[in-house]
């Protein structure tokens, strides 16, 4: 949570606002093992990070970072949140690669009850974000930046109503909390394993996440 002078903006905003920010690595093992002399099962399919059809095991190994920034307007009507999720991953076997950049901004009303939301993806169909731009992590939680553009849809009409102008960076800060997991499950003729290792760290976040009107939602005091 951080606290940071607010700049001049289009519109108006009160000199209060909080930033959450945090960058996640994690890696993955999975596995089926098959009891009783039969052909092993593939690890993953339905949707999950494995590919399909797989061989016994696999690894998927993956680094994130998210930022969430909310404002209010000065009139104290306007209620604002923007965040955007960075995400890369690595499948093995296979080495696939993945990166998806997420944005969101929600406005609330609290004067006429009206509320909207805007992601970069239609709603309507398959879901997957689209931004045009790149996505970058250090090597040690120690940075992260996206900068680019996304097309924002209204999540009620599926109509792209803009887009918005992304430039996050993250700066970690502070110590590190690793989480360690092993899950198993065994049905008849077969053994599922999986092994989790991930580690956070705190971050600061700044940059730009504009809105319909051009206000830069991700400026906070």
């Amino acid at each position: 949570m951080l606290l940071q002078p607010i700049g001049p903006l289009g519109t108006r905003r009160l000199a209060v606002g909080i930033t959450t920010a945090i960058m996640l690595a994690a890696v993955v093992l999975a596995a089926f093992v098959a009891t009783g002399g039969r052909t092993a099962l593939g690890a993953g399919g339905g949707g999950g990070p494995c590919p399909s059809p797989p061989g016994p095991g696999c690894t998927f190994k993956s680094i994130n970072a998210f930022a969430d920034f909310s404002t209010v307007s000065a009139d104290g009507c306007e209620f604002t949140d923007a965040s955007v999720q960075s995400f890369q991953a690595l499948t093995s076997p296979g080495h696939s690669a993945m990166t998806i950049v997420f944005v969101s901004i929600s406005i609330f009303n609290n004067c006429t009850g009206a509320f909207q939301t805007f992601v970069n993806f239609d709603p309507m169909s398959n879901g997957f974000p689209t931004f045009n731009g790149t996505a970058l992590f250090g090597t040690k939680l120690d940075t992260a930046s996206v900068n680019g553009s996304a097309p924002m849809f209204d999540v009620n009409t599926g109509v792209q109503a803009f887009t918005s102008t992304v430039t996050v960076v993250w700066t970690g800060f502070g110590p590190t909390t690793t989480f360690i997991d092993s899950f198993h499950v065994r049905t008849a003729g077969s053994l599922f394993n999986a092994h989790s290792n991930s580690t956070s760290r705190a971050a600061e976040a700044a940059g730009t996440i504009t809105d319909s009107a051009g206000n830069n939602d991700a400026s906070v005091p």
